[in-house]
């Protein structure tokens, strides 16, 4: 196993924000919020709270005070953490 930290690296960060704000909404239906599958209200203001308020670096910075390693098993490299 070998010791792994999150580090998203900040170009892709600017450009998922970026994304978040530059998102091509459908039309309103008239139908009742959440019938046709996420309600559009809800997911503007989630998108917006992505876009403009939620602190990335504070929670890798949070995540990372945990132990966290890398294993290869089976092919694959999977992320574990481990706890006292």
């Amino acid at each position: 196993m070998e010791p792994f930290k999150i580090s998203i690296p900040e170009q892709q960060l600017l450009d998922l924000s970026m994304r978040l704000k530059q998102v091509r909404w459908p039309s309103n239906f008239s139908v009742e919020p959440w019938a046709l599958g996420t309600d559009r209200s809800f997911l503007k203001r989630l998108v917006d709270y992505w876009s403009t308020e939620y602190n990335w670096r504070e929670q890798e910075a949070w995540l990372n005070r945990f132990p966290q390693f890398m294993e290869h098993v089976d092919g694959f490299d999977t992320l574990c953490t481990r706890s006292g």
